[in-house]
């Protein structure tokens, strides 16, 4: 499944900004976004008045999670907001400025808890919550067992959902701080009743990042 979403070799240079650990289709490895990304020809573009470069403070890890159906396109831009499409893959969201750090549906603990591990190891860097989009267990179903091994998390998620663990559970329309980061919430309701997406923000003068979980598949909505 992961070829069929994987861009021709005479591409990858197009990836530019974004790095990866290591070659994916076995391993699968954690990737690093740094920037937006593209795997279309270079065509001429209108100006924008948006802003288009990305938060300078955030830095997102892709952890790729359970071996079915697996697809990714990490990062592209869509009318100047950074959206983040996802299908078992969950996001560790970093703030270097703060050294602050959020997960968002970090689904399977075996995959997610040695990335946090990494990230944590280095001076100064907290692991503050939880930001789970809906509650079907690929996106919720690690919540316990993290919880488990960094007690005293923040796990926001849907107020009509069963989400394990959480502390704070939301409608749609809040916006609420994680350390430095903003947390925008949206009520995003069709894939699940309670469903919804997140936008986060480091630097209020680039583009939000959007995770929508199930909302947005790769190709497609989620319905």
């Amino acid at each position: 499944m992961w070829r069929h979403f994987q861009a021709p070799a005479r591409r990858a240079a197009g990836l530019g900004l974004l790095r990866s650990n290591a070659s994916l289709p076995s391993m699968r490895p954690p990737m690093t976004v740094h920037a937006h990304f593209s795997t279309e020809a270079p065509r001429k573009v209108k100006k924008s008045k948006v802003p288009q470069r990305s938060d300078p403070h955030l830095r997102v890890r892709l952890v790729p999670m359970f071996d079915d159906n697996y697809g990714t396109v990490p990062v592209i831009l869509v009318n100047a907001l950074t959206v983040l499409m996802d299908h078992h893959v969950g996001f560790l969201v970093i703030d270097e400025a703060n050294q602050h750090v959020v997960a968002v549906d970090p689904a399977q603990p075996s995959a997610m808890i040695p990335v946090l591990e990494e990230e944590l190891s280095k001076p100064g860097r907290e692991f503050l919550g939880i930001l789970t989009t809906h509650g079907h267990a690929d996106h919720c179903g690690g919540n316990v067992a993290i919880v488990d091994k960094f007690p005293d998390l923040l796990v926001a998620g849907p107020h009509n959902e069963v989400i394990p663990r959480v502390t704070k559970s939301l409608k749609g329309g809040e916006e609420f701080k994680i350390g430095a980061m903003t947390i925008e919430v949206l009520a995003v309701p069709c894939h699940t009743k309670g469903h919804l997406a997140y936008l986060i923000s480091g630097d209020p003068s680039t583009p939000p990042l959007l995770f929508p979980g199930d909302t947005l598949f790769v190709g497609g909505c989620g319905s």
